[in-house]
């Protein structure tokens, strides 16, 4: 069985994601912090859009895979992105958070909460999809992506989005 919610929210100011070790270690080294880790500020020109998900896992039976995503896009585009698609003149840039501290932490609008990672690896990306245009590339949307823990629940991803997001709202529900 697949879960599924989409929220609407206010586009933050600021999000961040990545390992604590490394937000700390390069806070004087933006050149480098800024490559290993998400300190963003979207677009204003962007709204924002959550979606969690829990499914089973197709390649473990049994096993679920838990997916909480943030996107910020246009608003008239934000939903062709929420529904895992892109725009045919579209790249995509793709960076890999790695966690090697065993922790990762995501924020919001200054409030931030840390939770566990099972072991040490890839636990997010960030991705641009944009379009070349004489030259310049023109950013359509901006996505995060976090992977929960195993040991949280669907309810830990709700509660999570409540905290960070003050005005989150429930748009799309599926499952349950």
């Amino acid at each position: 069985m697949r879960i599924l919610e989409k929220y609407k929210a206010k586009r933050p100011e600021r999000i961040m994601f990545g390992d604590p070790w490394d937000f700390e270690n390069y806070k004087d080294q933006p050149e480098i912090r800024d490559k290993i880790v998400v300190n963003h500020t979207p677009s204003k020109e962007f709204v924002a859009g959550i979606v969690l998900e829990d499914k089973e896992d197709p390649d473990a039976p049994g096993k679920r895979q838990k997916l909480m995503a943030f996107y910020f896009a246009p608003e008239e585009d934000i939903e062709v992105y929420m529904n895992g698609k892109m725009y045919s003149l579209q790249k995509a840039d793709v960076r890999e958070i790695v966690i090697a501290s065993g922790r990762y932490v995501l924020a919001v609008e200054g409030r931030h909460e840390v939770w566990p990672a099972d072991v040490n690896g890839v636990w997010g990306m960030f991705v641009e999809y944009y379009r070349e245009e004489e030259g310049r590339k023109i950013i359509g949307a901006e996505i995060l992506q976090v992977i929960p823990p195993d040991s949280s629940t669907f309810d830990d991803m709700r509660d999570l989005i409540e905290y960070l997001f003050k005005d989150a709202q429930l748009a799309e529900k599926e499952g349950e």
